[in-house]
Formats: C-alpha cells, sequence, structure tokens
C-alpha cells in the first residue's frame, strides 16, 4: 500500500494541470448508513487543497464560491459532488461537472475500511485531477510559410505544419524546421478558447555552387530503402504509445478495493512507458538519419 501511496503523491506532484482553474466542493452526501465515513467531505476538501494546490487549481466551498445556490460548472471552474452508496464495501462515487455545458463525468472507488479515510480519498483525488487535466485543454492552430515544416512541441514531433489539435493550458515549447530554412524555437501560451500561432520561416542563403570531382564508389541504397526504415520506426512508436495509452486508460478506469491491482497495473503503465520513450529516440534518430542519406 505504502507503494500505491507513494505513487499517487508522485501523479499529484507531477501531473500537469491548469490555469487559473477552480474547483468547487458540493455538499457530501453519505447513504452507506456507515457514520464513520461522514468525515470525507473535510478529508477531501484538506487533502485536494494540500495536493492539487501547487498546480493553479483553487479549492472552494460552495458557500465560498459567491453564490450560495444555483452555481454552475463554467470553462474555468468545475463543480464536484461526492457521495457514499450502500454496499459492502462502500462504494464512493465523485461526480464532476466541466465546461460551460456542465458534462458531467463520474469516477468511483470501493472503500477500504482496513486504510484510512486519507489514504481512500488520495485515490479518488487521482482520479478526479486526471478528469480535470483532461477538460484544461484547448484548441490549437499552428500554419508555417512556406507549409509542410516539421513541428514539434515540447521535443515530442508531431507533424507538418499546417498543424492542428488540442494541448493543456499553460506554456509549451515550439520547433519549426525546414530543409534550406533557419529553424525556429518559440515558448507559446495556450489560454481557453481558440489559439492561432503563425510563423515566417527565413530561408539560408545559398552556397556559391563547387565542383566536386566524381568518384565512383559502392551503389548507394535505393530511396525506398530508407522511406522503409522511416515507416517502420514510425509503426513502432505508434505500438508503443498505443500499449502505454492502453495500459494508461485501463489504470484510470479501474475500480478495486486491492491495492495490489493498482500496482500491476502501474507497472505495466511503466514499462510501457520506457519502451515508449525508447520507441522516440528510435523514430528520432532513424528518421533523421534516413532524410539525411535521401537528401544527401
Amino acid at each position: 500500500m505504502k507503494l500505491w501511496m507513494d505513487l499517487c503523491a508522485f501523479v499529484l506532484a507531477t501531473c500537469p494541470l491548469y490555469a487559473a482553474h477552480t474547483l468547487v466542493l458540493g455538499e457530501f452526501t453519505n447513504q452507506s448508513g456507515n457514520p464513520a465515513l461522514d468525515s470525507i467531505q473535510s478529508v477531501l476538501e484538506t487533502e485536494l487543497i494540500r495536493q492539487a494546490g501547487g498546480h493553479g487549481l483553487q479549492v472552494v466551498g460552495v458557500s465560498q464560491a459567491g453564490e450560495e445556490t444555483g452555481i454552475s460548472a463554467a470553462a474555468d471552474r468545475s463543480i464536484l459532488h461526492v457521495q457514499a452508496n450502500a454496499g459492502s464495501p462502500a462504494i464512493i462515487t465523485a461526480t464532476i461537472e466541466t465546461g460551460s455545458t456542465s458534462k458531467t463525468h463520474e469516477k468511483t472507488i470501493l472503500y477500504n475500511s482496513e486504510e484510512s479515510i486519507a489514504q481512500n480519498m488520495t485515490i479518488l483525488i487521482v482520479k478526479i485531477l486526471h478528469v480535470l487535466e483532461e477538460q484544461a485543454s484547448a484548441r490549437v492552430q499552428i500554419f508555417s510559410e512556406p507549409s509542410e515544416a516539421q513541428l514539434v512541441i515540447n521535443r515530442k514531433i508531431m507533424a507538418a505544419t499546417p498543424w492542428e489539435s488540442v494541448l493543456p493550458y499553460g506554456s509549451h515549447q515550439v520547433n519549426l524546421m525546414k530543409n534550406k530554412y533557419a529553424p525556429i524555437s518559440e515558448t507559446i501560451a495556450v489560454v481557453p478558447g481558440n489559439n492561432q500561432f503563425r510563423y515566417t520561416l527565413a530561408g539560408l542563403q545559398a552556397e556559391k555552387p563547387r565542383i566536386t570531382p566524381i568518384t565512383l564508389g559502392p551503389a548507394e541504397r535505393p530511396v525506398a530503402v530508407y522511406w522503409a526504415i522511416i515507416a517502420g520506426s514510425a509503426l513502432f512508436f505508434a505500438s508503443a504509445q498505443f500499449l502505454h495509452a492502453s495500459a494508461d486508460n485501463e489504470y484510470t478506469d479501474l475500480v478495486s478495493g486491492n491495492a495490489k491491482d493498482y500496482d500491476r497495473l502501474h507497472e505495466k503503465a511503466q514499462q510501457y512507458l520506457y519502451l515508449r520513450n525508447i520507441s522516440i529516440v528510435t523514430f528520432s534518430g532513424a528518421s533523421l538519419w534516413a532524410l539525411y542519406k535521401i537528401l544527401k
């Protein structure tokens, strides 16, 4: 169990969260028939403030939010309701309302009576913060002149320009590269709404033509071989990314009162994470090497 608690603490400490986002903690409902769970409200609020405060997430009660009744979710505000339902063990359900359309998300854990309320709430908080992280993103469009420039965001190869997707709120490192043009490196800030970024790459001064003696040597490999290397390394990267995402989703959606289940899935996700990191290095190196051979 200690390993699981350390894992939760690590996730909460490294989770890239929100820009000025408020989480309103609604009233706790105890329908389990167990009066010992009545303190979940205060423990949950204390743990949320302690563990999420360092990520720009402000946790307040309904009365502190400025509206005693009728408060609703917004782009920069989410509503959290927690309920303990009858069962053996009791089922703790967190309902999170996010966005201006009040989209509802539910996360559930089985209450482990052998652990403290704080330990049980730590597991639930990890799932709550994961929902909020997914919601704290905005649409991003990146254009370049000329187009078809290689785009790298946060040291990860994304695609070629023009590019459109979603990124979490906050700062991101953007690099643009294209043959015969000076590279661009810049930090962008993603905020709620539609974020558009346009860049013009400056052409490099062409070198004077040089006469080079022709030296006959071994036959060059066909260009198709190098493209096959790039495609193979890309397939390796995509497979590793899929395996890691599948393991991460399985871990997030797990509802179990047995800490060993969480440890097992965490170890599985870590193994695929290592594989994914290796595949990124392999793909980058193979792509640059093959492109060098093609353009040489």
